[in-house]
């Protein structure tokens, strides 16, 4: 069985001790994949407001995701990729024309096409 490729997103809204916060995610996430038996192919982070979707760690993430080098992402939560509803409907819809799947450890799968969303949550 094929190993999905996985890429982790960090993004918190501090700019203080933020190498211990952006490590311990990081490494929450990494149990988190080899649990659901994916591998890690790289990661991004990103410090501060998760308002603006213009972020430059976000978008090296929907590079990777264009160019084919992921099949999940990772997030500690859902509102690490943005808090605007409508933007994250605009990025959830991008995510599956793009064919990855995003991940959470709480939430574990989201999807639009899925009937429990983070929505329903």
């Amino acid at each position: 069985m094929k190993q999905l490729r996985a890429w982790i997103y960090v993004r918190i809204d501090s700019t203080a001790d933020v190498e211990d916060i952006v490590k311990s995610l990081e490494k929450e996430l990494c149990v988190y994949a080899e649990k659901m038996g994916f591998v890690i192919v790289d990661s991004s982070q990103d410090f501060g407001s998760s308002l603006a979707m213009n972020r430059p760690g976000l978008h090296k993430t929907m590079k990777a995701a264009e160019g084919g080098k992921m099949g999940v992402l990772l997030v500690k939560r859902i509102d690490s990729i943005g808090r605007d509803t409508m933007k994250m409907l605009d990025f959830l819809q991008e995510m599956e024309r793009l064919g990855f799947s995003l991940y959470t450890p709480r939430e574990g799968g989201i999807s639009l096409t899925q009937p429990r969303t983070f929505f329903l949550r």
